[in-house]
C-alpha cells in the first residue's frame, strides 16, 4: 500500500484542523501564553534533559541531533545551574590563589 505524499483533505477534515487550532489559541491564551511556537519545546527538552545530568551523547541519539554543536544549539543552562558550576569553579582557584598586592585597581595574583 503506497503512502500518498499530498492527501487530498476534505471538508471534514479541515473543519477538525481548524477547530483544534482555534482551540489550542484559545487554551493558550487562557494560561497567559503568547508567542509560543512547538518548535519551542525541543529547546525546552533539551535543557530539561541536560540540566537533570543526562550525558550529552544519550541526549544527541534521543534528540535525532548529528554533531555536538547541534545540541549547544538547543540545550541550555539555566541561571542557577549556572551559578552553581561557577561558584564550584570559584571553590576549586579560590583554594589555589592569593592576592598578594592591589595597585590601580588590578590584583596581582599568586597560584600556589
Amino acid at each position: 500500500m503506497g503512502v500518498c505524499a499530498s492527501p487530498q483533505l476534505t471538508a471534514a477534515v479541515r473543519k477538525m484542523r481548524t477547530d483544534s487550532n482555534k482551540a489550542w489559541k484559545g487554551a493558550l491564551k487562557r494560561a497567559g501564553i503568547s508567542n509560543f511556537r512547538f518548535h519551542d519545546l525541543r529547546h525546552t527538552r533539551a535543557s530539561w534533559l541536560v540540566q537533570s545530568g543526562v550525558y550529552l551523547l544519550a541526549l544527541k541519539e534521543a534528540g535525532g541531533w548529528e554533531t555536538p554543536e547541534m545540541i549547544q544549539r538547543y540545550a541550555h543552562l539555566s541561571a542557577g545551574h549556572l551559578t552553581e558550576h561557577v561558584s564550584k569553579i570559584d571553590a576549586i582557584i579560590g583554594r589555589n590563589v592569593t592576592n598578594t598586592a592591589q595597585e590601580e585597581n588590578v590584583a596581582y595574583l599568586n597560584i600556589r
